[in-house]
C-alpha cells in the first residue's frame, strides 16, 4: 500500500543509501567526483522502468507494507563540479 507516509520513508531511505554510497566511493577514489541527485520514488503494483544506458545495482525486500525494489545507478555528468 502506497501511503504518503510510506513514500516519504522510502525517499529518506533512498537519500541515505545514495549519500553513503557516494561518500564511500568518493573517499575510495577522489577522481570519481560523484554527486547525489534527488531520488526518484515510484509506487505501483506493476511498473517497468527502462534505461538502456544505465546499469543499476538492485535489491529486493519484503516488508509489512509490501515488496520494495531499490535500484541504484551511476551516470557520468557532462561537466566537472569540483
Amino acid at each position: 500500500m502506497c501511503t504518503v507516509s510510506v513514500i516519504k520513508v522510502m525517499v529518506k531511505l533512498a537519500n541515505i543509501v545514495a549519500g553513503v554510497a557516494c561518500s564511500m566511493l568518493n573517499k575510495k577514489d577522489k577522481t570519481y567526483s560523484l554527486r547525489v541527485s534527488p531520488p526518484s520514488v515510484f509506487c505501483s503494483t506493476n511498473a517497468e522502468l527502462v534505461s538502456p544506458n544505465l546499469k543499476i545495482q538492485s535489491s529486493y525486500a519484503q516488508t509489512t507494507f509490501g515488496p520494495i525494489f531499490l535500484g541504484i545507478g551511476f551516470k557520468k555528468g557532462l561537466e566537472a563540479w569540483i
